[in-house]
């Protein structure tokens, strides 16, 4: 294990441990900065991106603004995948847009256009492996696949007929080998890197998620939530902060989004 991939294992032993102890102490507050947005995200390098409309604002882990992007043309900005800080993906819902954002938030490459593919109703979006991205598409019930080269390679199949229940995902993801579809009323749907059907984890009311190795990460209420997937066990700690936004978690540091301001915590050793 080596490099970045060391890193993120330590520091979800570190959240794993921390939440195992539960309370408020776990957390130590960093410091927060002027920041009015709809929601945050963040990449594996501890960068956290705030979304505003039809702006994305990158910021260290300490608070320092490192670059914006903005294209008024565009639309707001539905969702954003930042899992590789390299090829950030924006979704642009009105417009049925993909862009891609390169390191230094400039645009990379043309936009991607849904309708000429097929897809004019798509409604959440995520990166993939091998520069690929997913799609759902809530017409047909499905997600799809597209390689770099927009071809489809991977369909799921109307998910409501596979499930056996109505589903109206809010959240797309891709960790490792899985895709996780989050839904409003069932959980999170878990599907294989092919598109196959695996299974659903009843977490109701999930505001944000994220997938650290076998861990899933995710914030219901003010509680976050530390869930192995193959041991099934869980931790559960309480945040020092109340009437979140939005939150996201990397590397050992809690960013949260209230009111007009960005807070950020770590992870006590």
């Amino acid at each position: 294990m080596k490099g970045t991939s060391r890193k993120i294992f330590l520091s979800v032993m570190l959240l794993v441990a921390m939440l195992s102890a539960s309370g408020q102490n776990g957390w130590q507050f960093i410091d927060s900065i002027p920041a009015k947005g709809d929601y945050i995200i963040s990449d594996e390098l501890g960068f956290v991106y705030l979304i505003n409309g039809n702006q994305v604002s990158r910021y260290d882990m300490y608070g320092n603004l490192t670059g914006t992007y903005c294209k008024l043309i565009d639309g707001p900005i539905t969702c954003a995948d930042a899992s590789d800080p390299l090829k950030i993906l924006l979704f642009y819902n009105d417009y049925g847009r993909i862009k891609f954002l390169d390191k230094t938030m400039s645009a990379q490459g043309s936009d991607i256009s849904l309708a000429p593919l097929g897809f004019q109703s798509a409604s959440l979006a995520c990166l993939s492996y091998q520069n690929a991205f997913w799609i759902y598409d809530p017409s047909s019930v499905q997600l799809v696949r597209f390689t770099n080269a927009l071809q489809q390679d991977q369909i799921t199949g109307n998910i409501n007929q596979i499930t056996g229940f109505e589903i109206h995902p809010n959240a797309l993801f891709e960790a490792g080998n899985t895709v996780y579809l989050k839904d409003t009323a069932r959980g999170i749907l878990m599907f294989d890197r092919y598109g196959a059907y695996l299974r659903c984890l009843p977490f109701l009311k999930v505001k944000w998620f994220t997938v650290k190795d076998d861990n899933l990460i995710f914030l219901t209420g003010n509680e976050l939530h530390s869930y192995n997937m193959k041991s099934k066990e869980e931790a559960i700690s309480m945040l020092p902060i109340t009437d979140i936004a939005s939150v996201a978690y990397e590397n050992g540091m809690l960013f949260a989004l209230k009111r007009g301001s960005l807070y950020i915590y770590s992870v006590k050793k």
